[in-house]
């Protein structure tokens, strides 16, 4: 048996979740064409190239729909499940690791997340192997359950840049500031998430990074109290160069020194080290950004001046 997609009631029914029946297949037959709706859907979503998705909490209750969604549609950038609250189990959990490696970014705030739920989470992020921000935001998380996830990322060295953690009953937040600091430190301050790792809290947030390599910049200037290198702007480069460049030809002009040959020695040698400095990339891109601002300023103003044109 076959249900009319094109009827509006049956349409509803799909869209609510709601179950459609056998209608007038036999008895003893399969009744039940979750599976294949989720196929429809993954087949619709891999032809309009969706790479973000929200999974309605009645979804997640259709038998093998969620399932075959992520089994046969297309790869994923986004999975929101946000407000899914009771309908969020452990199943459904463990379901998301069918998402893959595209996964970057899961949504799983208000789904009534808890520390039962920790090692099957961490399983989940381990599958997908490249997610890159997990919101648990307004979960059931306290501090301890909290500081055991992070644990078990460490331990099993899952790199994930940005957590979420805010509306959680994580208790003292000074307190899971030290668990989550001691539990990176018993992991030899190697790098997290390819250099940082962030915990969003409320308005605020937690960053670590690795402890630098004995002997580089980061290493001398946190360690040995060296001063932190002073940023020049490109623009201030260029124009410190073109001096330079007038005052050696100035030299060359007025001192009767730069006639002798340790002169032009010295001169050659002070060119060429500021040359370098005009074949800088830096400059080059530098030169390329100001043609494209003039490009768009131009473009901009003969715009202005077209809508000011009184209309023939």
């Amino acid at each position: 048996f076959q249900h009319d997609f094109s009827d509006p009631l049956v349409r509803e029914r799909v869209e609510r979740g709601d179950e459609l029946g056998k209608g007038d297949q036999e008895d003893g037959k399969p009744g039940a064409i979750h599976g294949s709706v989720a196929l429809m859907y993954a087949a619709l979503m891999t032809t309009e190239k969706v790479e973000h998705i929200h999974v309605y909490s009645g979804l997640l209750e259709i038998d093998e729909f969620f399932e075959t969604l992520l089994r046969y549609g297309p790869p994923l950038l986004t999975l929101e499940l946000s407000g899914s609250l009771e309908a969020f189990t452990k199943d459904v959990l463990r379901i998301i690791k069918f998402a893959g490696p595209s996964l970057k970014i899961l949504d799983i705030s208000e789904c009534n997340v808890n520390e039962d739920m920790v090692e099957t989470l961490v399983e989940v992020l381990e599958a997908c192997g490249n997610v890159k921000h997990v919101d648990l935001a307004h979960n059931l998380l306290d501090g301890q359950a909290a500081a055991l996830l992070m644990a078990s990322l460490c331990e099993n060295r899952i790199d994930i840049p940005s957590i979420r953690f805010d509306g959680n009953p994580l208790g003292d937040i000074e307190e899971f500031r030290s668990e989550v600091a001691a539990v990176l430190a018993a992991r030899g301050e190697q790098v997290v998430a390819g250099g940082e790792l962030v915990l969003h809290l409320e308005d605020d947030m937690i960053r670590w990074y690795p402890k630098p390599k004995e002997g580089h910049l980061a290493y001398r200037i946190r360690d040995e109290g060296s001063l932190t290198p002073k940023p020049v702007a490109i623009k201030e480069v260029r124009t410190m160069a073109n001096t330079i460049k007038k005052k050696l030809d100035k030299y060359e002009k007025q001192d009767p020194a730069a006639q002798t040959s340790g002169g032009q020695d010295w001169l050659w040698r002070q060119r060429q080290v500021n040359q370098k400095i005009f074949d800088s990339p830096l400059l080059d891109l530098y030169k390329m950004e100001i043609q494209h601002r003039v490009k768009m300023q131009e473009e901009a103003e003969a715009a202005k001046q077209a809508a000011e044109e009184p209309a023939k």
